[in-house]
């Protein structure tokens, strides 16, 4: 049985600085991915891809502001296709270049890079694949997913999250965003400048409820000159399809009921832990939906 210090159990940011900082205080460690390549959520769904298409749209939303400079310009219609591509290529080359520096790391440092499936035995035993590892200390650090909208309908009509958005060809004409973190307002910039009608549902009163409220008022404005259109204190009652488009049923605090139209809806409600199939209960561990 393999007898280390410290088990990382993911490999995404956190996880990896944790692991590489131990390694040079001199602990025995091992990194768990349970994926193919490291990085995680902000390499391969968050930051750098969310980055790149801001950067894209915002050079498009120049471009097609020239004329105040006195230049003449046109942009064509936007290909979201070979958009997305671009942002997978710097995503690709950035995976493969990350992944090299973290095996010379953990070659150089003695470390353990393990690709696979890990679940506690004890609380002092893992097994990954058919290898049992003790430790004397664990780091869990399994990242986030998106979560769902309970929706009726919903599920069936179809929708994007920040998981499946980057895979997308077709640049919606227009589109609906569910949310009010971060990402959701992210997108919301990004499509309205590439070219989309983007309207914002949101349950509450205000975006990013975590923010300072004059910065916020303020985004609030670029946002709007970009386009953007807001529903507050607004919830979906269901979702259906009609004419060719994506229908939501929604309702305000207020009452009123009124219903949505869109060519595409984007789920950003925010993330919810990965804790299933980990065996903490095995552990000891109490944990929930909410985490650990």
């Amino acid at each position: 049985m393999d007898r280390q210090d410290l088990v990382v159990i993911g490999g995404g940011t956190s996880g990896f600085m944790v692991a590489t900082g131990a390694l040079r205080l001199g602990l025995k460690v091992v990194l768990i991915e349970k994926d193919r390549s490291l990085g995680g959520l902000a390499l391969h769904y968050g930051c750098v891809p969310s980055k790149a298409l801001l950067h894209v749209a915002q050079v498009a939303h120049t471009v097609k502001g020239a004329t105040q400079y006195g230049l003449n310009s046109k942009i064509a219609a936007i290909d979201l296709g070979k958009v997305n591509d671009h942002v997978g290529s710097l995503v690709t080359r950035l995976v493969k270049q990350e992944t090299q520096e973290a095996q010379n790391v953990f070659e150089q440092l003695g470390g353990k890079l393990l690709f696979g499936r890990a679940s506690f035995v004890d609380s002092h035993t893992i097994q990954i694949n058919s290898e049992h590892i003790t430790a004397k200390k664990f780091v869990i650090a399994t990242g986030s997913r998106s979560i769902f909208a309970e929706i009726k309908g919903l599920d069936a009509l179809g929708y994007i999250t920040n998981d499946t958005v980057f895979s997308q060809r077709k640049l919606p004409e227009k589109l609906i965003i569910l949310g009010d973190k971060p990402s959701a307002i992210e997108f919301a910039q990004a499509f309205a400048q590439l070219g989309s009608k983007v309207t914002v549902v949101v349950s509450n009163d205000n975006i990013l409820p975590q923010e300072d409220p004059e910065l916020v008022a303020k985004l609030k404005e670029v946002l709007i000159s970009n386009g953007v259109s807001f529903y507050f204190n607004t919830t979906v009652q269901r979702a259906y399809p009609q004419q060719q488009l994506k229908a939501l049923e929604c309702l305000h605090d207020s009452g009123e009921s009124f219903v949505l139209h869109a060519d595409e809806i984007m789920v950003a409600l925010g993330r919810k832990p990965n804790v299933e199939g980990l065996g903490l209960e095995n552990a000891g561990i109490n944990y929930s939906d909410q985490g650990i």
